[in-house]
């Protein structure tokens, strides 16, 4: 209780739902939980036997493993009863373009970065921690990001490039086509709308062209890092290989059909790898700070090695699959289910790395989301599992019913499965309400309370920092 507002402290303000969030946790401390059930009118409430629960948080200084979850909470009460004094109104448009305005507290409005600090809650500082690690030129940062815009991050890798640092960022840049109108004599374009109350219009002397064009997000990161520039000058001995080092600095990963995914970087020592960073966390200010996001630092050499093969795979910008003349593992997809097979049963002792995309199995063959749903139905006492934007099939096909085992339902008290949800709505809308039929399911999901009846203090507002 040091340093929370009396009024907030649980004695006064009883827990309704067994549901808490620990904001003032720290890494590396010792912590004990009384856990009191109470009864009784509001005005003579009586205490019944509790539970008493020590815990010693972990170390993220030392170890295989250090792992940085942010607040994740920016649209909450939390968020609001601390910062919500800088709330402001912002002008805007729907989707129809009506004017309208939307209430944000955004870190850029709270004095000395505090906002910042606490939505992140050590992952900003943790991966500038990892990129300072590499101290000269016998260290390497190799990297491959999907969003890369945070400058912050930015020019703590174009501070390692100056400190001799062999730097390299793969980062996704696929083109989209873009149609264009070009003139040209005699040609005839139409305009078609979808919208009834807009009238079609002819193109006289125009023809639409398909250009490839940069997606948004390459687009995004180029700019971004040409808005950091490099500290030395010319009258450094080293300028023109600093030059050199930051104009190639990006690799290009381009054949993908989708998107390069990826988050990680490996730190490399005397050509070695040995640390990777890795995690959920998209180099940018709303997947730092506005997102729930984790980042992961795994301090082992095999894995650093596994991962580093694929950052090189990567780098060449390989094409998707292999065909039958190519060799066996030319295409991505074909070399991640080489480096790692579909697993069976309880996975080696030690760290697994699995990597995507994976080649579609053959007919009747299995993938690793079956291996990972398999395993989420062998549990024998508890399901833990955080789900963005969608639940795959197989995972919900285990999910959205009760657990059996020998053909009967599994009753076991100590069995509960934990998930954690976006939110309810949208891929979720049709899938939601089936896992919550389930009795052994217990669902978190994200959502921003609105409206509270006459007292706005605590109404909850997000960042601006994220669409989505």
């Amino acid at each position: 209780n040091i340093g929370v507002d009396s009024a907030l402290l649980s004695p006064r303000q009883i827990i309704q739902a067994f549901m808490y969030i620990d904001y003032y946790v720290r890494a590396g401390l010792t912590y004990t939980y009384h856990i009191i059930p109470v009864y009784g009118e509001p005005e003579a409430l009586k205490q019944g036997k509790g539970l008493h629960m020590t815990i010693t948080t972990e170390s993220l200084d030392a170890g295989i493993h250090s792992v940085y979850f942010n607040c994740g909470v920016a649209g909450s009460q939390e968020y609001s009863r601390r910062f919500g004094k800088y709330r402001r109104y912002y002008l805007t448009q729907d989707y129809s373009g009506r004017l309208q305005t939307i209430p944000l507290i955004k870190p850029s409005d709270v004095p000395n970065r505090e906002a910042y600090k606490w939505l992140s809650r050590g992952l900003e500082e943790a991966i500038i921690g990892f990129i300072e690690q590499a101290k000269g030129a016998n260290y390497s940062i190799h990297a491959s990001f999907y969003e890369f815009t945070h400058i912050p991050i930015i020019r703590k890798l174009v501070e390692a490039l100056e400190r001799g640092v062999d730097v390299k960022i793969i980062h996704h840049a696929k083109d989209e086509n873009q149609y264009l109108l070009k003139k040209k004599i005699g040609a005839k374009t139409t305009t078609e709308y979808d919208d009834p109350q807009k009238e079609n219009i002819e193109w006289e002397n125009r023809e639409g062209v398909k250009e490839p064009h940069a997606e948004s997000v390459f687009q995004a990161a180029k700019e971004a890092v040409s808005e950091v520039g490099l500290t030395v000058g010319p009258d450094n001995v080293n300028f023109d290989k600093y030059v050199k080092a930051f104009n190639t600095m990006l690799i290009e990963r381009k054949k993908t059909t989708t998107m390069s995914h990826n988050k990680f970087m490996i730190l490399l020592k005397d050509g070695a790898p040995e640390q990777v960073w890795t995690g959920s966390t998209n180099m940018t200010p709303g997947g730092i700070f506005g997102q729930s996001n984790v980042g992961h630092v795994v301090r082992n050499t095999d894995v650093a090695k596994k991962y580093h093969d694929y950052w090189v795979k990567l780098s060449k910008d390989p094409k998707k699959t292999s065909l039958t003349s190519d060799p066996s593992d030319l295409g991505i997809q074909n070399w991640t289910v080489k480096q790692q097979p579909v697993l069976e049963g309880l996975p080696p002792k030690g760290i697994t790395p699995v990597f995507s995309p994976r080649l579609q199995p053959a007919n009747g063959g299995k993938e690793i989301l079956d291996w990972y749903a398999e395993s989420l139905g062998d549990a024998k006492h508890s399901v833990f599992l955080t789900s963005a934007f969608s639940i795959a099939e197989q995972f919900f096909n285990i999910l959205g019913d009760v657990k059996m085992v020998g053909g009967q339902p599994f009753e076991s008290q100590s069995y509960q499965r934990y998930i954690l949800l976006e939110g309810k709505g949208g891929h979720f809308k049709n899938k939601y309400p089936i896992l919550k039929k389930c009795h052994h399911n217990r669902i978190a999901y994200g959502d921003i309370l609105r409206r509270r009846g006459d007292d706005d203090e605590l109404i909850e507002n997000l960042t601006g920092l994220n669409s989505h």
